[in-house]
């Protein structure tokens, strides 16, 4: 692990124990094991600390779990299938500790910080994005109906529910509670699979009576 990667890999640990506002730049140094100058290389002040942590550790992350969760879903096989055992795979999420991309913004101050604001902003929109992706997925394979999702706004509805669950977790109640809450939002969406296939088998009677009827 390279000197920077240290520096990070620490940061987050002492922003995840104590918030980004009471993360103090000197334990961060001391948890590096790196010397101050040697974080002074590599980040100007605390605020390219965080934006760094946030870009490199806690969306690189949360990237490479979903990726990996949704590529055992290939064409052949259902998106919705993937994304659910995704939500539910509490052996790789910590839960524990809440949403970290949710809980470093809580603790900024976005008045003096705004540079690491936006960036937390923006790691949010492309979170959403792997939603979104998702979504689109289904919608194309007709695991959902398009008359009905729209990918724009489910994405981001189905980013938020994760974080809201992994937030309640970290509150009270850890890995049950977030599988708990989770197991309404998968109700909610193979409701919105039923009713895709419900569509679907509906349109195939219809054109069975049309041709029917043609003969």
């Amino acid at each position: 692990m390279d000197t920077r990667t240290r520096i990070l890999q620490a940061a987050f640990e002492v922003i995840t124990r104590n918030s980004y506002a009471g993360a103090g730049i000197a334990e961060i140094i001391s948890t590096s094991g790196m010397t101050r100058g040697a974080v002074y290389h590599h980040f100007a002040s605390k605020q390219e600390i965080g934006q760094a942590v946030v870009r490199e550790v806690i969306l690189e992350r949360y990237r490479r779990y979903w990726e990996k969760a949704l590529a055992s879903a290939p064409d052949a096989e259902p998106m919705l299938e993937a994304l659910i055992a995704g939500l539910k795979n509490t052996k790789l999420l910590n839960c524990n500790n809440g949403c970290s991309l949710a809980n470093v913004y809580q603790s900024v101050n976005r008045e003096s910080e705004p540079q690491l604001a936006e960036t937390i902003r923006q790691a949010q929109r492309e979170f959403e994005g792997i939603f979104i992706e998702a979504v689109e997925r289904g919608l194309e394979g007709g695991e959902l109906d398009a008359s009905r999702v729209d990918a724009q706004t489910l994405g981001p509805f189905i980013a938020a529910a994760f974080q809201g669950a992994m937030n309640a977790a970290g509150v009270q109640g850890g890995s049950a509670k977030y599988l708990k809450l989770i197991g309404e939002l998968e109700s909610y969406l193979r409701g919105l699979s039923e009713a895709a296939v419900g569509r679907r088998a509906s349109a195939r009677r219809g054109k069975k009576i049309i041709r029917a009827a043609s003969r």
